[in-house]
């Protein structure tokens, strides 16, 4: 083992090991552990965020533990050598202490025993012997610092949770799990913190029915909202496989703009389950697809990725339907990036990074590549009994793709394959939004009203402040993501009857909308819809206050 006398030293030394998703930060330096800090730096929350087995001649990196092992477990370290560890819903009170004596330190936890590897106000690396079908070897874990900010919202209904600019958070239902990251949502129109209220519910009834050759498996679909949102950064959705091989199934995402579902690529496969990364939310199904239906994959190998880095590739289809369909694949810092379940045929390559080094950080800045990249992916994807580095067929992007070997970098989001982020909206007490896709030549004006007892007036764009309540954005023919929304700016209600109703002032009939309404951080009603008479209401929601 090595010694504590620098952090800088440790920093390579873990960065060359691949112990980290990435290189230290500011805030993650390792303390000396011999001038006796360690039992104070370690106190407070932590989150174990990854788990992998390491050789223990070469301290060689083997593979990563499947998520039961301990990932996302929680640990609450107090002063007189007690805690809390939270798994799987359960908290169990532990007793902790450190033992200074030998090199490296000994972390007592539980009824576990640790090597403490590294320390720093954000990141701890624990070893520990194992053994694996008779040979030892051993476990490492990355813990991370969690705070509150960064909740956790567990399976109840309708579960909600109100998510800032500068928090986390990780949203659990059914086996599906959606983690934000620090700073995807954006900030408010005033460049504020902005906040988003998510919400997670099973489907009732599906939008739309599924193509032709694909099963819905029972109990794989989930709504989650907000709906026609885009995010400033990727979210990460991991879905359940229901011990289905990855590619016999897929997910498929409900696509407003274009009325159709489109097929979501897997950026990882494993231990049941696979993940994708969404800019915008809405209706998720995971289906089983024909046998003869066939898919290919694009590999980018992480020698063309620097350290210190979240990467992002969006393909968009070149037959139509330019800013409409996005489909984005992800690889943390040090990883290659992988994208299966791809639609034969012709895309342009946009790829995006943001520095960072945890994807709970906010990172440090945004890019986007200007190369011009198109590639044909027509040759089918074979899966292999492990990860998507066991598959065959990958369409890989290589140096002939790219001018030079070298990815030209620009400072900025990319707007273009991802979308004008939303700005974010009024929250309060009470929160009614209503939300739709305008596309050119398919345009409709909806109305959202409130109608508030006492004075028995709506709130409406006609009249946006009445009592408690107010309605900050009017939507009219603007292409893109339709919002309107009423919320309450405090909490004297007048006592009676409160009415929220869509009214279809022009344009287009039959066009689809979302409407949720959240009373004290609940769901209350989230409902989807369409008006096909000119001038009518659609009756949504009515509470009573007394």
């Amino acid at each position: 083992m090595y010694t504590f006398k620098s952090w800088w030293i440790v920093s390579i030394l873990l960065c060359v090991m691949g112990a980290f998703s990435s290189c230290l930060k500011s805030g993650d330096e390792t303390i000396a552990l011999e001038d006796g800090d360690a039992d104070i730096l370690i106190l407070g929350g932590w989150r174990v965020d990854r788990a992998s087995i390491y050789d223990t001649d070469e301290h060689a990196y083997i593979s990563d533990l499947p998520e039961q092992a301990l990932v996302g477990t929680l640990f609450e370290l107090q002063e007189n050598g007690v805690g809390v560890m939270t798994q799987n819903q359960t908290e169990r009170t532990i007793s902790w202490s450190i033992s200074s004596t030998g090199n490296p330190f000994v972390l007592f936890m539980g009824n576990n025993t640790y090597d403490l590897i590294s320390l720093g106000e954000k990141v701890m690396v624990l070893e520990t012997p194992y053994t694996v079908g008779g040979e030892s070897v051993i476990l490492r874990y990355i813990l991370i610092k969690h705070t509150a900010a960064d909740t956790e919202v567990t399976e109840q209904e309708n579960a909600t949770q109100t998510v800032s600019s500068s928090e986390s958070a990780i949203l659990n239902k059914g086996g599906f799990k959606l983690s934000v990251p620090k700073g995807a949502i954006p900030e408010n129109d005033k460049g504020g913190d902005g906040k988003v209220a998510f919400s997670v519910q099973e489907i009732d009834q599906l939008p739309a029915a599924l193509p032709d050759g694909l099963t819905a498996i029972e109990g794989a679909g989930m709504k989650f909202e907000p709906m026609n949102f885009t995010f400033r950064t990727p979210l990460t959705l991991e879905v359940p496989l229901n011990g289905y091989n990855a590619n016999e199934v897929g997910l498929y995402r409900y696509n407003e703009a274009t009325g159709s579902w489109e097929l979501l690529p897997f950026s990882s496969v494993g231990d049941d389950r696979a993940s994708v990364s969404v800019i915008d939310l809405g209706y998720f199904v995971l289906a089983k697809k024909e046998s003869s239906a066939q898919t290919g994959g694009l590999f980018i190998d992480k020698r063309f990725f620097d350290a210190g880095y979240y990467y992002y590739v969006t393909l968009i289809p070149l037959n139509g339907n330019m800013g409409e369909i996005r489909r984005i694949g992800f690889a943390a810092d040090g990883n290659d990036l992988y994208m299966s379940n791809i639609p034969f045929g012709e895309y342009k390559v946009e790829l995006a990074r943001e520095q960072k080094g945890n994807w709970q950080d906010v990172s440090e800045g945004t890019q986007h590549i200007t190369n011009d990249i198109i590639i044909s992916v027509n040759t089918p994807l074979s899966g292999g009994n492990g990860g998507l580095d066991s598959y065959t067929g990958w369409t890989e992007l290589t140096e002939n793709d790219i001018a030079g070997d070298v990815f030209y970098w620009e400072n900025g989001r990319p707007d273009s394959s991802w979308g004008e982020e939303t700005k974010t909206y009024g929250t309060g007490k009470f929160q009614a939004t209503l939300t739709w896709v305008n596309v050119s030549g398919n345009i409709t004006d909806y109305d959202l009203h409130l109608t508030v007892p006492g004075s028995n007036e709506d709130v409406y764009f006609g009249n946006k402040n009445v009592g408690a309540f107010e309605l900050d954005r009017d939507w009219i023919s603007t292409l893109g993501n339709a919002t309107e929304n009423i919320y309450s700016i405090n909490e004297m209600f007048t006592p009676g009857t409160y009415k929220v109703r869509v009214h279809h002032y022009s344009g287009v009939l039959g066009k689809r909308y979302n409407c949720r309404i959240l009373i004290d951080g609940v769901v209350v009603k989230s409902v989807s819809g369409a008006i096909t008479t000119n001038k009518e209401f659609d009756d949504i929601y009515s509470f009573t206050i007394e």
